[in-house]
């Protein structure tokens, strides 16, 4: 049974999986079962990977946030100037 391919058939699989628990295979189709699990994990796994990746290019990190200096910034744009800062600029 081929397990590598991209798009397995479920349906093949539970056949097969069927064929080895009646022949009295039941260990080598736990083994197989076991495998198949794994391979779904890691898949799984380095999807969540690319995922995150992909998420963080787009949308950037969360943790990203303004240190006191690019704050001070801000609030001086938006103070109130006095009428001699106006004609002094």
């Amino acid at each position: 049974m081929e397990t590598t391919s991209k798009t397995t058939n479920i349906a093949d699989v539970v056949s097969v999986l069927r064929d080895m628990l009646t022949s009295g295979q039941s260990d080598e189709m736990l083994a197989l079962v076991e495998k198949l699990l794994r391979q779904m994990l890691a898949h799984n796994a380095r999807l969540e990977l690319r995922l995150a990746a992909l998420l963080r290019d787009k949308f950037g990190r969360r943790t990203e946030k303004l240190d006191a200096a690019q704050l001070s910034l801000v609030a001086d744009l938006h103070e109130p100037r006095t009428s001699a800062e106006v004609r002094s600029s």
